[in-house]
């Protein structure tokens, strides 16, 4: 579950998660890896825009272009998206929930 830190950022497993117009961050941009989420597909629920396609991509932060993916995968909804993401990101951080 995220929640908010002091400083009114919103963490999900003590990691930042941040909303960029259909793109979602998770992680520190001065750490060596981040997770960067790309909603590629959404259907209305009410007044609701919910996530059925989500492109998730594990970048190495001190690298450039192409090279800066390590790894990606698409998931069907924003859950299962975080699940593999913060999987990912702590593993590759060294770092246990």
């Amino acid at each position: 579950m995220a929640k908010k830190a002091e400083n009114n950022i919103t963490l999900y497993k003590n990691k930042p998660l941040v909303k960029k117009d259909n793109t979602v961050y998770l992680g520190y941009r001065d750490e060596q890896y981040m997770v960067e989420m790309e909603i590629t597909d959404t259907e209305k629920s009410g007044n609701l825009d919910i996530a059925t396609g989500v492109l998730i991509k594990l970048i190495d932060n001190t690298k450039l272009g192409r090279d800066r993916i390590v790894k990606k995968a698409e998931r069907e909804n924003m859950e299962k998206a975080m699940d593999i993401a913060s999987f990912w990101l702590l593993d590759a951080l060294g770092e246990e929930e």
